[in-house]
């Protein structure tokens, strides 16, 4: 009689205990990111992704996706790494300005997001100036499925 019980226990302990997955994910609903939106000239968009939402992707190759954000927020990018193979040597993630006007890149410069990622997840965010719809993308040569989404910092938090 006592194995059942523990068993029980044991199995109601799990429930409680979230993985990190779901600490990363906090409640946001997948996005298949099948659309095709247009982003600025020649580029277009696979999804929008907000602080509700997130993407699953499996690199190498590139994702895109598009940020509703006010002006002067900060867009952080942030990764989930599952089923790490490869960390690769190039991984540039670009924040576009509504309509494409600027862009400002992040460049691994060869670092090992791998080695880099606390509890399997990589940060990284830049200030966009004007408001509205944010073209993001990322381009790698790491292999890895990963889950991607975005958090909005605002100014002075």
């Amino acid at each position: 009689m006592r194995i059942p019980a523990l068993l029980a226990v044991a199995a109601l302990c799990a429930a409680c205990n979230p993985t990190s997955e779901d600490n990363f994910l906090q409640g946001r609903g997948l996005n298949p990111c099948i659309e095709s939106i247009p982003a600025c000239p020649n580029l277009y968009a696979s999804c929008t992704l907000d602080v509700d939402s997130y993407a699953r992707t499996t690199f190498p190759g590139a994702i895109r996706f598009m940020t509703p954000a006010d002006p002067e927020v900060e867009i952080e990018v942030a990764l989930y790494l599952m089923d790490q193979r490869d960390a690769g040597v190039s991984t540039q993630i670009y924040w576009n300005e509504p309509s494409c006007s600027d862009v400002y890149t992040y460049d691994s410069g060869g670092a090992n997001l791998f080695e880099e990622a606390a509890d399997q997840v990589v940060r990284k965010r830049m200030r966009v100036h004007q408001g509205g719809d944010h073209l993001v993308e990322i381009v790698t040569d790491m292999q890895a499925v990963s889950d991607v989404a975005v958090n909005l910092i605002e100014p002075g938090a």
